[in-house]
């Protein structure tokens, strides 16, 4: 190829991906202002007490496992005692089934 032909081929090449460039550092742009007004909003929020401390508390609730905490407590109040129960009612019904 000769110059000539090389610099056309870079020139167009160049005018396409203008806008492409051009787009990319806009939204570039929109993300940092976002991002940025988002600091500024969860600073805003986070200084208010009441919500500073429900933020903290649910903090140490994940620090502390208190999810699995939960499961537990979940699991040996109602599922291990609905098993139960329902054992009774099965033996509650072979003893009255046989004394009607």
């Amino acid at each position: 190829m000769s110059e000539e032909t090389q610099k056309k081929a870079s020139n167009k090449n160049t005018q396409l991906t203008q806008p492409i460039k051009h787009g990319l550092e806009k939204g570039l742009h929109g993300g940092k202002k976002a991002i940025g007004i988002g600091i500024k909003f969860t600073n805003f929020v986070t200084n208010i007490p009441f919500i500073a401390h429900l933020i903290r508390a649910a903090e140490r609730f994940t620090d502390r496992m208190g999810n699995q905490f939960g499961a537990a407590i979940t699991y040996f109040s109602f599922l291990s005692i609905n098993s139960r129960i329902n054992a009774l009612f099965c033996l509650c019904g072979f003893y009255f089934s046989f004394k009607p």
